[in-house]
């Protein structure tokens, strides 16, 4: 009888332990830094016009973020990009541009290096959820001014490039990824939530609809995992195209993701996500334009480490 008095106990320490709940959100100080290296790389195959074409984007870039004030849940925080570079394969070439080399021969890694430790403001809320990014469009504004010896034709396309990777859109998509876990409500290990995020992106407009679970607490974090079904964004658009342009657009895929987050801050201490997405899109111009089909599949894999 001792015995089993014992066991259950121990069974309903148990349980009670398991059924704590936690506030989940972010418990950042104003004054302190903090730090993200996100690394997102990519291989893309794409059939158009009954040609294949095979291409990988490694970007590769280091924030900071500086707690200027907190309003109630609202984050007023300085954000500064420390390092950028991407390194884009394409079948007959590569490409790489990094804002540490001096090349001034490489328009893309000027502009980068230009970007790089200048500084904008962006409102966050408690649940890791961007309010609003303030300044980051002047800023690349005032990069097209800042290159010289390029026809402004060139300048503007590979402005158009360096944006979609570092601009705001993409800022606000990434960091949601690596911090947009958060639940709405007091949770325990095993309780599940979801969240529903359209990613703004100049790319593939895509929904991703997001079940995430509290796997376990540790002594000095919490530990987060994400299954995520992605669809296409019927009322987003492609970048770039003619006005009248219609686009049919078809997206299938899914990301898993594992997050481990500090306990005191609720910053992202790592994270990684892999994707793998298949899309088809019809594109027609006009009532006398070509139809112009084509694919695409896309694998990759996302890592975050903050601190």
């Amino acid at each position: 009888m001792k015995h089993l008095l014992l066991t259950l106990a121990a069974l309903t320490l148990v349980s009670v332990c398991q059924s704590k709940t936690v506030n989940l959100e972010l418990n950042l100080s104003k004054g302190k830094t903090y730090t993200q290296v996100s690394q997102n790389n990519f291989n893309m195959q794409m059939e158009i016009m009954g040609k294949t074409i095979d291409f990988n984007m490694n970007v590769v870039s280091r924030l900071t973020f500086h707690v200027l004030d907190v309003q109630d849940t609202v984050y007023d925080i300085e954000v500064r990009y420390d390092s950028l570079s991407m390194n884009i394969k394409l079948p007959n070439t590569t490409q790489t541009f990094n804002s540490g080399t001096n090349d001034t021969a490489n328009m893309a890694s000027s502009m980068l290096r230009l970007l790089k430790n200048r500084t904008f403001r962006m409102s966050l809320s408690k649940r890791g959820k961007v309010v609003d990014v303030h300044s980051l469009d002047s800023i690349f504004t005032s990069l097209n001014d800042s290159i010289s010896g390029y026809s402004e034709e060139q300048k503007s396309q590979m402005l158009t490039q360096v944006e979609h990777n570092f601009g705001k859109d993409e800022f606000t998509t990434n960091f949601e990824s690596a911090m947009g876990f958060f639940p709405y409500k007091p949770v325990a290990i095993g309780d599940k939530w979801f969240n529903k995020n359209t990613i703004k992106t100049n790319s593939l407009p895509i929904i991703t609809e997001t079940i995430y679970e509290l796997k376990e607490i540790t002594d000095s974090g919490y530990h987060i995992t994400g299954v995520s079904t992605v669809s296409a964004d019927k009322t987003g658009s492609f970048s770039g195209l003619p006005v009248g342009t219609n686009v049919d657009l078809n997206i299938t895929g899914n990301i898993l993701s594992d997050f481990n987050v500090d306990l005191a801050t609720g910053w992202i201490n790592d994270s990684k996500a892999t994707t793998e997405i298949h899309a088809t899109a019809n594109i027609k111009g006009g009532e006398n334009a070509k139809e112009v089909n084509f694919t695409f599949n896309i694998t990759g894999e996302s890592t975050c480490n903050g601190n």
